[in-house]
């Protein structure tokens, strides 16, 4: 893994020219299908692992907000309320499908 080079912060029209110039065309075409499939299903699977994290957010008894500060807290609330407008948003999306 040492020899993965960071990622610069920004590129030349120059140098990505010729990445492009110098790039490999992909031989066998995209099955667009079971890439939609695959990311429907990733989607399924991140919005149930969400509404767990949701409800262990809001369990009464929550150990995971005992002895916190208040920056503490609000972050979380913060994550919680960003988590339920993305799963708002994905059931905006699938209603269109």
């Amino acid at each position: 893994m040492s020899d993965i080079k960071p990622i610069p912060e920004f590129i030349s029209y120059k140098k990505l020219k010729n990445f492009l110039s110098n790039a490999i065309e992909e031989s066998e075409p995209i099955n667009k299908s079971e890439g939609k499939d695959t990311f429907n299903e990733f989607l399924q699977n991140w919005c149930k692992t969400s509404e767990e994290l949701i409800k262990e957010l809001r369990k009464k008894d929550n150990y995971i907000l005992n002895n916190k500060d208040s920056k503490s807290l609000l972050a979380l609330g913060a994550m919680e309320a960003h988590i339920n407008m993305a799963i708002q948003a994905l059931k905006a999306y699938e209603s269109e499908q």
